[in-house]
């Protein structure tokens, strides 16, 4: 009981349509049940319990409630994704929900129904670019030029800022891909562009935070594996699994979907995604993850290819003083090498 002179947000009040749940509990029974509000009321959620409101527009609520309730699929992703916090308490996240009720084979019909309805297709990398980002951002290309529709890559990271090997591999893509910086992008913008975000959802991270705010929501795509935050970027189409390796991992996805045949050197830069992300498979890896590994090698790509950027990566990161050294003994007769 709450004494009725405390104050409390109206968010938080269960109103009519709302789908009142179970976000926390020490019972895996009773994490993600659901129950239907009928009407407004003097009630708030609070504790372990959370409120899914809907836009009727896009989604009945009663329909999203009898799903939540009779699906076994809900139940099986309520199970497998559940976070356990210790003495006996269990946690599902709003990412869940996102994850599931958006799923990958909706992404491909959305993403090709708003590219063939836009007029110019903008691909936007988080900041500074990386070896996920980059990749990500080219395969994107690739479905945005199969549906016939111009593309712009939008990089305006300063060169200092760039991984050496990325930048190498980049300066090289310029010869096939329309890479392009933001001011030169923003001498050829247009106010239907659509915008695509690779591997990023969160406003800090890119260079459009003040030109994104002025868009529509509806033209703006997010396709990326981190976990959303405060600074998450508004949109009406947001595909963020947080069960994917990397961005790349998803793209390829895509890729497949949309039967795009890739060249030896995106399927390199998928790769080099995929290990950047997973620190060479060593986190964040399933089954599903060494499977597009071996899929993109059988494409052409090349574990050796994608070693020696991450090599080069190491070499350009050491301290002067040791690269001194390490120059040092290289060139000193191995008789008097320690």
């Amino acid at each position: 009981y709450v004494d009725e002179t405390v104050s409390l947000p109206n968010e938080k009040r269960l109103m009519q349509d709302d789908i009142f749940i179970c976000m926390s509990s020490g019972s895996k029974e009773h994490i993600g049940k659901v129950a239907y509000v009928y009407g407004d009321t003097n009630y708030y959620a609070g504790g372990f319990m959370g409120i899914i409101r809907t836009n009727p527009s896009r989604c009945l609520p009663r329909y999203l409630y009898f799903y939540l309730l009779y699906s076994e699929k809900y139940r099986e992703e309520i199970l497998n994704n559940e976070i356990y916090l210790g003495y006996y308490i269990h946690l599902i996240t709003d990412a869940l929900y996102r994850n599931f009720m958006y799923n990958i084979k909706e992404l491909r019909i959305n993403l090709e129904n708003k590219i063939l309805g836009s007029k110019k297709v903008v691909l936007v990398p988080h900041t500074p670019i990386d070896f996920d980002a980059f990749a990500s951002t080219i395969g994107l290309s690739l479905v945005v030029s199969k549906l016939q529709k111009p593309f712009v890559i939008i990089v305006d990271d300063p060169a200092y800022k760039i991984e050496h090997s990325v930048k190498k591999v980049m300066d090289d893509a310029k010869k096939n891909f329309n890479i392009v910086n933001k001011e030169k992008y923003l001498n050829m913008k247009e106010d239907d562009d659509l915008y695509i975000l690779a591997d990023v959802n969160k406003s800090n991270l890119i260079c459009l935070i003040d030109e994104l705010e002025a868009v529509d929501k509806d033209n703006i795509i997010i396709i990326d594996h981190h976990d959303v935050g405060p600074t998450t970027i508004e949109s009406n189409h947001n595909f963020i699994d947080t069960n994917s390796s990397s961005a790349s991992e998803i793209i390829f996805k895509l890729l497949n979907m949309f039967k795009v045949k890739c060249s030896v050197e995106v399927a390199n830069y998928l790769l080099a995604g995929i290990s950047l992300d997973t620190k060479r498979f060593k986190k964040n890896t399933s089954s599903k993850t060494h499977d597009f590994a071996r899929k993109l090698i059988e494409r052409g790509a090349s574990i050796d290819y994608v070693n020696n950027l991450f090599l080069d990566i190491k070499e350009n990161t050491l301290p002067k003083t040791a690269k001194t050294a390490a120059r040092r003994s290289s060139r000193m007769p191995s008789s008097r090498r320690p």
